[in-house]
């Protein structure tokens, strides 16, 4: 049997089921939009994420550049002579000389050249303290560090050569026709001028009587400089000696000892040496017969044979013949001095003597056979007393004194605002109103009292032109010759 209520609730089932689909379909729509904006989120970060540390390596290697092409300069060119003394070059120089070629930032724009500088000071003979700034592209890096260089570095003894090379600025001027003046880059022509009384502005000083401010009593102090007097200096003898008369002794007992004369070797009491006995020869050996032809021999004698020429005659040749003899010597020998020992040496003998000597450094004084040492005495210098004049007082001691005397000024009272006038220990002040300011309305400009402003009937482009302005830079340089600069006739050794 048809029931229309199970329709409708069939119906409404189905219209439920339809709706929660819906919601269903809207949350998961929404999820979705979620993640994708936080991918693309996320990749955006990381693009810029990288190409901010890109453009930072970039900065990074174009200071590098700056700071190695400065280091150069300054080791081929003249640094700061004296100490504390400051030498710049910025990039656009660099580039000019040829130590750096131009720095390029991220976007494909050269560096600032003036804004970008090295400056150097002289600290040592061989430190240099040194400051670079790089600005590209509105960034702007300064770095401070220190740079080594040998005394002089690769310049010295060098020729320097004064470069020159003018700089040409060009500037924008701007002029109106006669009878306009000039706002901007426009030309107005006066008309008329329009006034009207300027607005005062009142101020109002109320009366007031006030306890004025007191100012203590203050203690200063007045120094001037002590005398001084200074004793003689004296002179004492060094620790360990003895003043004899102003004159500084050390004395050492002296030792005594038996010697021999030099020469003699010691034996008990008695002293001896050997000498070589005096020779005689007391005959002569005949040896041999040396027979020569047309030819003599040298006669000699010595102490042990001797060579005589006996004869001589013709022969059945013509030949003269020589005959000479040739003796061994039988020598004896006798002592001047001395006995006679071991054939041919002479034994003397002599007695010992007494011989008084003194330590290293010591003289001996032969009256009383002390040792002494002199010395140099001692110079004490003489002492300074310091005193003050009448009405100071000594502060300090030695060479620190100082004299000082008090000055105490009165307590006082005072008005702090400069409007108010003291009357015992209160501040008096009279009322009273006055302008304090003029104003004009807006577009007006004030002259004193009076507003005007001027009306503008017509206006015209102004008249741009060109001025150019001429500096000129020097620089010492190893090279006389070099692009783009002037040599100024000026050298000097490094």
């Amino acid at each position: 049997m048809y029931n229309q209520a199970d329709d409708v609730k069939l119906l409404k089932e189905k219209k439920s089921l339809k709706e929660t689909s819906t919601d269903v379909n809207i949350k998961k729509l929404i999820i979705s939009l979620i993640v994708l904006v936080l991918i693309i989120f996320a990749i955006v970060y990381i693009v810029t994420y990288f190409q901010k540390g890109n453009n930072e390596k970039h900065f990074e290697s174009n200071f590098i550049l700056l700071k190695n092409s400065a280091y150069n300069f300054f080791s081929e060119n003249e640094r700061p002579q004296n100490i504390n003394e400051t030498k710049s070059v910025n990039l656009r120089i660099l580039k000019e000389l040829g130590y750096i070629n131009d720095i390029i930032d991220n976007k494909g724009n050269s560096c600032n050249e003036g804004l970008s500088t090295v400056v150097i000071t002289k600290n040592t003979d061989t430190k240099y303290s040194v400051k670079t700034t790089l600005t590209c592209d509105g960034t702007t890096k300064n770095e401070n560090y220190v740079y080594t260089f040998p005394t002089n570095g690769t310049i010295a003894g060098s020729t320097l050569y004064l470069l020159k090379k003018d700089i040409i600025t060009n500037n924008a001027v701007y002029s109106c026709p006669s009878g306009y003046y000039l706002e901007g880059e426009t030309c107005y022509l006066e008309i008329s001028t329009i006034t009207t009384s300027a607005s005062p502005t009142y101020k109002t000083i109320k009366a007031s009587n006030t306890k004025a401010s007191y100012k203590k009593a203050t203690t200063t102090y007045e120094y001037t400089t002590p005398y001084n007097s200074t004793t003689a200096s004296t002179y004492k003898c060094p620790s360990g000696t003895t003043d004899v008369n102003g004159q500084c002794f050390k004395y050492s007992s002296s030792k005594t000892e038996t010697v021999c004369p030099s020469g003699y070797t010691k034996s008990g009491s008695t002293c001896y040496k050997y000498v070589d006995a005096e020779y005689y020869v007391k005959s002569w050996k005949f040896i041999e017969t040396i027979k020569t032809y047309d030819e003599t021999l040298t006669e000699y004698e010595s102490k042990y044979e001797k060579l005589t020429l006996y004869s001589k005659g013709k022969n059945s040749n013509g030949q003269t013949v020589y005959y000479y003899r040739r003796y061994t010597s039988n020598l004896g020998y006798i002592c001047p001095q001395g006995k006679l020992k071991n054939t041919d040496q002479c034994y003397i003998t002599t007695n010992t003597s007494t011989l008084t000597t003194c330590s290293s450094g010591y003289n001996l004084n032969a009256a009383n056979n002390q040792c002494y040492k002199q010395y140099d005495s001692i110079e004490v210098t003489g002492k300074t007393s310091y005193s003050c004049p009448a009405g100071y007082s000594t502060v300090g001691s030695g060479s620190s004194t100082k004299c000082r005397k008090a000055i105490t000024s009165e307590g006082y009272y005072y008005c702090s605002k400069s409007d108010a006038i003291l009357q015992g220990d209160r501040c008096i002040i009279s009322g009273s109103t006055y302008i304090s300011k003029y104003t004009c309305p807006s577009g007006y400009k004030l002259n004193g009292t009076t507003c005007y402003k001027y009306t503008k009937a017509s206006s015209t482009k102004a008249t741009r032109t060109i001025e150019q302005e001429v500096t000129t830079e020097y620089y010492w340089h190893k090279n006389k010759d070099l692009a783009g600069w002037a040599y100024t006739g000026e050298s000097k050794q490094a």
